[in-house]
């Protein structure tokens, strides 16, 4: 199976958080807007997050309210 690689992101809309993703290792997020279906321009936020096998994309909108709490956690 060919694998293909994004140069930069270039042309890609999430691109380059992939990127980032991918080659830092690390958690990367940006503002996109995204036209909802009248047409009316929507903020939101979209993370990208690379495992080392699957790169995960989420975007969420930025009314949504974060329920609980976030934990750090740190692996050895």
């Amino acid at each position: 199976m060919a694998r293909r690689y994004m140069l930069g992101g270039e042309g890609q809309p999430l691109g380059d958080i992939a990127m980032k993703a991918i080659s830092g290792g690390e958690v990367a997020a940006k503002d996109v807007v995204i036209p909802d279906i009248t047409g009316e321009r929507c903020p939101f936020i979209a993370e990208a997050l690379y495992n080392g096998h699957n790169l995960f994309v989420m975007v969420t909108g930025k009314k949504a309210a974060r329920f609980g709490r976030r934990v750090r956690v740190a692996a050895s």
